[in-house]
This record gives C-alpha cells, sequence and structure tokens, in this order.
C-alpha cells in the first residue's frame, strides 16, 4: 500500500504563536495592513473595543470578566479578541483575581489602567 499525498498532511495546521502580530485580513492587501501597524501603534480604539473599554471603567476597582461583559451588552464569546486587544495596548490590565463565568469556568479579571481611563475619558 502506497502513501498518499493526505496522509502526509499534518492533521491540524500549525500554531501562531502568541504575542505574533496578525494581519488585518488573511491575504489582505498592504493597505489593510499599513492601517492594522498604524492603530497598534497609537493604541486607537474601535467602536467594540472603546464598549468593553468603558464596561472596565464603569466596573472601577471590582473589575470584571470578559463574560460580564459580552452577557450584560449581549455580545457573543467570539467577541473575546477585544478584551485581548485592549490589554495588549496596556488599556486594561489583568488583576490577578479569577472570578467564575457563567458556566463556572474560572475567568480573569480584568481593571482599567490609567492610559485606560484616560482613553476612556477621551
Amino acid at each position: 500500500m502506497t502513501r498518499g499525498r493526505a496522509d502526509t498532511l499534518p492533521l491540524f495546521p500549525p500554531r501562531v504563536l502568541v504575542g505574533t502580530p496578525a494581519p488585518a485580513r488573511r491575504r489582505g492587501p498592504d493597505t489593510s495592513e499599513r492601517a492594522a501597524d498604524q492603530l497598534n501603534r497609537t493604541g486607537a480604539v474601535n467602536r467594540l473595543e472603546a464598549d468593553a473599554l468603558a464596561f472596565v471603567v464603569r466596573a472601577g476597582e471590582h473589575g470584571t470578566t470578559f463574560d460580564a461583559w459580552a452577557h450584560a451588552e449581549g455580545h457573543p464569546s467570539s467577541q473575546s479578541g477585544r478584551f485581548t486587544a485592549l490589554a495588549a495596548k496596556g488599556l486594561i490590565i489583568d488583576s490577578g483575581q479569577r472570578r467564575p463565568t457563567r458556566s463556572g469556568t474560572p475567568a480573569r479579571v480584568f481593571v482599567a489602567s490609567e492610559a485606560g481611563k484616560a482613553v476612556a475619558r477621551a
């Protein structure tokens, strides 16, 4: 029995390392990539990030989880990247606390950084 091409392909594609920048779109034009780079450099936030940041700021020192924001604001779990982007920009920080989600799993509790509070006020 000879091995075909399907036998030599990996079952899963290689993983992207955490912290590596992703393009604005897969195979996107160079203008999309430049726009994404500029947003990352300036720390600008889009509408959903601004919504998430405002929610974290309102939570104060108590902080909040992504699950609490998604549930309160009616966002799907696919929007978890909003918190990831805000954390990468230094606008929210992991408080070190953990709280159970609606499903009972532990979740990181985020609080707004001073920079995040300033962006939310602007």
